[in-house]
């Protein structure tokens, strides 16, 4: 259902075939997603309700549902994790362009399910673990869906840096810092470099 905010009076509502756990808005309030109890990640315009796509992000014939949902800041992507129960409960990270549904990369095993979040860099996303202790936290390259690092060491909640160049973590008794790696650009030139300066 959607609400105006001020008024709480219902302005939009759209029937979906299984429960939905996860919702989020695109940046610019164009498009509804929506994560479902049997594994689908729905997307659905925010002024008509009309589905524009969906996926189904289990594997065929294998339980799960969508449990995380988060849309870039430039509302052109979906990053989203379904569980699955494929010899035990893993995580699957899949990427999506948010307009067409197309797939960026191919989806990623993760050892566990867990929240998802876009860097502001739009380079990386953010997977924490939420089950199976100690939980885990996996920075992922956006574009390619590589694992650029992975932590173990029972991070109980992040945050990413506004200019998404590191990530905090926390445990019980400790704080951690990870460098996201972020390249801010780069430029081919066609002679050796023998100094810089900035």
């Amino acid at each position: 259902a959607v609400l105006d905010v001020l008024t709480g009076v219902e302005r939009l509502r759209v029937t979906t075939s299984s429960d939905v756990g996860r919702v989020a808005y695109s940046p610019d309030n164009r498009w509804i997603v929506a994560g479902c109890s049997d594994g689908t990640l729905r997307v659905v315009e925010a002024d008509t309700g009309t589905q524009a796509w969906s996926v189904r992000m289990t594997p065929p014939d294998t339980d799960g549902e969508v449990v995380s949902v988060a849309v870039s800041d430039d509302g052109q992507w979906v990053a989203a994790i379904a569980t699955a129960y494929l010899q035990g409960l893993v995580g699957i990270l899949g990427v999506f362009n948010l307009a067409q549904g197309t797939q960026r990369f191919a989806p990623v095993r993760l050892a566990n399910v867990g929240q998802v979040q876009y860097s502001p860099t739009l380079r990386h996303v953010v997977v924490r673990e939420t089950y199976n202790w100690p939980y885990e936290l996996y920075v992922i390259d956006a574009r390619t869906g590589r694992a650029d690092s992975r932590s173990s060491r029972g991070i109980h909640d992040y945050a990413i840096a506004p200019l998404g160049g590191s990530v905090a973590g926390h445990g019980e008794l400790f704080l951690a810092l990870y460098d996201l790696g972020v390249e801010v650009s780069r430029y081919a030139v066609d002679a050796s470099l023998t100094s810089i300066d900035m």
